[in-house]
């Protein structure tokens, strides 16, 4: 049953047209965007959406990514204090 699932949304994904949002900020085509902001809208004026998905990319710009080492040994370091929680609460309330 989940395999159907799996199927319907893997065609529903090749099917879906391309957002203005993965145009502007992952392919980096501001003017592809800016035509599909005009088609699904039914009007030129977009340019307050397109300012917004400017400023989304001038800050994306500024944030710091993580490698995969990073991520992992801070899900490790989480992991480690987490389960240092019980043997806290156990010594300071019991």
């Amino acid at each position: 049953m989940r395999t159907v699932g799996s199927i319907i949304a893997v065609v529903a994904k090749l099917l879906c047209f391309v957002l203005d949002r993965a145009l502007y900020l992952e392919k980096n085509d501001p003017q592809a965007a800016e035509a599909v902001l005009k088609r699904l809208r039914g009007t030129d004026d977009v340019g307050d959406e397109l300012k917004l998905l400017r400023d989304e990319q001038e800050a994306n710009e500024h944030v710091k990514h993580l490698s995969i080492k990073q991520v992992v040994r801070t899900c490790f370091i989480a992991l480690k204090r987490f389960n240092k929680v019980p043997y806290v609460v156990n010594q300071r309330f019991l």
